[in-house]
């Protein structure tokens, strides 16, 4: 019986410390959305070389702290990212060129006015789920947290078109898997305003992957065949997110 007390008090004991430790906080983030690695290059040499530039990051984020140092967090994270136009309509230019010299050995790209190239921006939705490890020193907080979840992604639609004498090529590409899977790796500095109040400064870092289809076609013409190609490619989205935040924390 003692023994069965003794448990029931510690069980007891250990809800009641982690109820009085647990802390909800709620935080909002505004800031630059940069690409890295192969994701930012600027002279696209291949498929994978998407020509990103920096961007916009909006993000909200809540916290349940178990302990003083351990929370599970949820994230909602938009981000918006332009790209080099110039470079990306040369790549495309290139890669058209080549494909449509094997169909007609004669073959001459047209001036621009001819053609018609038409791009967006990359843009990502994300929803992440993960845990948060908390470290304290007076009235600054050093948080860093792992996640990982879904993420919702739109590439710029790149659309090349072209006037034969007697037909027409249109090039055409979009994405073609969405939502994919995404992680999350990050740490921020929380000061203490006032009683619940925080401002913090963040840097994450989010990995995800895109399949890309082209769609080449060759339509009204009697000069060369009529064609419909798709294929695929794989990019890697690679941005780090760095930004100026703040948080309430009851």
């Amino acid at each position: 019986m003692r023994i069965l007390l003794f448990v029931t008090f510690c069980f007891l004991s250990t809800s009641l410390f982690s109820q009085e430790n647990s802390k909800n906080m709620l935080g909002m983030s505004i800031g630059i959305s940069v690409p890295i690695n192969s994701f930012a290059k600027e002279i696209c040499e291949n498929y994978n070389s998407t020509c990103a530039k920096n961007g916009m990051m909006l993000s909200f984020d809540d916290v349940y702290f178990i302990t003083n140092n351990i929370g599970i967090t949820a994230v909602a994270q938009f981000s918006q990212n332009g790209l080099n136009a110039d470079s990306i309509e040369n790549h495309i230019k290139h890669r058209v060129s080549n494909l449509l010299l094997n169909i007609d050995n004669g073959f001459i790209f047209q001036d621009e006015d001819n053609s018609i190239a038409n791009f967006g921006s990359w843009t990502q939705a994300n929803l992440m789920l993960g845990s948060v490890f908390s470290l304290s020193l007076k009235s600054f907080f050093f948080d860093f947290r792992a996640l990982a979840g879904l993420s919702v992604i739109s590439c710029p639609d790149k659309d090349l078109s072209l006037d034969f004498l007697d037909g027409n090529f249109n090039s055409y590409e979009k994405i073609k898997n969405t939502p994919s899977i995404i992680y999350l790796l990050g740490s921020s500095v929380r000061y203490k305003l006032s009683s619940g109040y925080f401002v913090r400064l963040m840097v994450d870092w989010t990995y995800s992957k895109a399949t890309i289809e082209i769609n080449d076609q060759i339509i009204n013409t009697k000069q060369v065949p009529e064609m419909n190609i798709r294929s695929d490619y794989e990019v890697s989205i690679n941005l780090v997110y760095t930004g100026l935040s703040f948080a309430y924390n009851f």
